[in-house]
Order: C-alpha cells, then sequence, then structure tokens
C-alpha cells in the first residue's frame, strides 16, 4: 500500500483579527493507494485521521449538518452516549465527560459539514471539516465487534469521548473506500483542522457568526 500525505498551513489571519483569537490550523491531503490487484473481499482500507487533545469534563463538542441533525448520530461503538447529546436544528451538542468512555459517528448522509469542541476552561475553540462524499463507499472503523459487517455504518467524522478515567477526547474525520467493478482503489482524505484560544466571548462570537453554529 503507497500511503501519501500533503499538508500545508491554512491562512487564518484574517479570522484571527475579527475575533481577537490568537490560531493555527492546516489542511491535510492523505491517500491509500494499492500496489497490486485485491478484491474488496479480502482486502479493505479506509483513509481517516484523528486528532487528540486533553481534557473531558466540561468540554463541550458539536457538529453541523447540512440538514435537521435529529438522526446523525451513529452509536454503534460501545456505550449509550444519547443522554449527554442534545439538538438545535442542524447542530448537535455532545457534552464530554462522565464516569464512562463514549464514542460517536456523524453519518454521512446527513451531510455534516464540521465538528468541534469548546473548551472555556483552557479558552479553545477546535474545528475540523472534511467532505461527505458519494463517490465511494464508508466502512464500519469501530473497533469492536462488528456483528451487522463491515459497511453497517457510514459516518465521515467520529468523537471520542474519554470521560474521566481517560481524560482526553478525539476528533476524527473519515473517508470512503474506492473501488472499480470488485477491486480496491484507495482511499483518500481531504481535511482541515483549526485551532483558536482567546476569551470565551470572542470564541463564541467567532463560532456563532463565522462557523454558523449556535448551541
Amino acid at each position: 500500500m503507497r500511503f501519501l500525505r500533503n499538508v500545508k498551513a491554512l491562512p487564518l489571519s484574517e479570522i484571527c483579527q475579527k475575533y481577537k483569537l490568537s490560531g493555527a490550523g492546516y489542511h491535510s491531503d492523505e491517500s491509500l493507494t494499492p500496489i497490486g490487484e485485491y478484491p474488496i473481499d479480502k482486502v479493505l482500507v479506509s483513509a481517516w485521521s484523528l486528532e487528540q487533545f486533553p481534557g473531558a469534563e466540561g468540554i463541550t463538542a458539536f457538529g453541523k449538518l447540512g440538514q435537521d441533525a435529529n438522526g446523525c448520530i451513529n452509536d454503534d461503538f460501545y456505550g449509550n452516549p444519547h443522554p449527554r447529546i442534545s439538538y438545535n436544528d442542524n447542530v448537535f451538542i455532545f457534552k464530554l465527560g462522565g464516569a464512562a468512555r463514549l464514542q460517536i459517528g456523524v453519518k454521512a448522509a446527513y451531510k455534516p459539514e464540521l465538528i468541534g469542541t469548546l473548551d472555556e476552561s483552557r479558552g479553545l475553540l477546535i474545528i475540523r471539516t472534511t467532505p461527505a462524499r458519494n463517490d465511494g463507499r464508508y466502512i464500519n472503523i469501530a473497533d469492536n465487534e462488528q456483528v451487522n459487517g463491515v459497511y453497517s455504518a457510514a459516518d465521515s467524522f467520529s468523537i471520542f469521548n474519554g470521560s474521566s478515567e481517560l481524560n482526553f477526547y478525539e476528533l476524527e474525520t473519515i473517508a470512503p473506500m474506492s473501488e472499480h467493478n470488485g477491486i480496491l482503489a484507495g482511499s483518500r482524505l481531504e481535511s482541515e483542522t483549526m485551532i483558536f484560544k482567546g476569551e470565551i466571548a470572542d470564541l463564541k462570537r467567532c463560532l456563532n457568526e463565522y462557523f454558523k453554529v449556535n448551541f
């Protein structure tokens, strides 16, 4: 398998200046291309990117969808995340922390645009994006027994809540697998990560006005 990754910095100076923030970000283009021919009933690949951050309790994770958010959550991981999830039109809110580790997926069919977190204790706003695509087949990335098979989930984002036990969380972006006549063609993921630091009021204003996320 050939792996290529191209990374470039994102120009965030205008956003930072407008909202009185400091920030950094990057665009990543990653691809997995098979060397040789492999039938998809033998080999599966999915390019995905995981960003891990400290903390859990008191941090608010969220996602913005291209339609009403109700029903967008895939809970085919472990634990029951729904008591910690609420919805506001095209936005879902996932309260991190608690005693039990949890993970959710965000279904690609709901046209998710971004996920992120607001960490008020550290003064951080984190945003991750990747386009939901229909040019391939998403596979279930859960690291548990998949009783309904590898195609039982189609998520373009995932959020892991490490809870008070692990005290970290993860924001993940996922790409579909490409195939041609039953032969694996590879997988390509384009994603962006943005991290902003500042006063909570300014972070919330940026989130509401620029990213159009309200909760």
